[in-house]
């Protein structure tokens, strides 16, 4: 899946780094008896890279100072449940 970020690179900062990424998933289920089944899956993110670059000469970053940096962000999930029915 593709995800576009709705941070656009005006209101992006240290505190909202978001960027666009690309998802990919894979799960399963299985029937464990009459009654009990189970499902596992997993994910990864791969998040584009973002350049960071704020001015410490603005009014409003006074205490903050300035930053420049490049962002790179890759992100792992990874589940297991197991289901009973009554």
């Amino acid at each position: 899946m593709y995800d576009a970020t709705p941070v656009n690179a005006e209101i992006a900062s240290p505190r909202i780094p978001d960027a666009d990424r690309l998802w990919l998933s894979i799960g399963g289920s299985r029937r464990l008896g009459e009654k009990l089944s189970g499902d596992i899956g997993a994910a990864v993110a791969f998040f584009d890279d973002r350049d960071l670059v704020l001015s410490g000469a603005a009014p409003d970053a006074l205490f903050r100072g300035s930053l420049s940096t490049h962002l790179a962000a890759t992100a792992f999930a990874v589940s297991a449940r197991l289901r009973y029915s009554f």
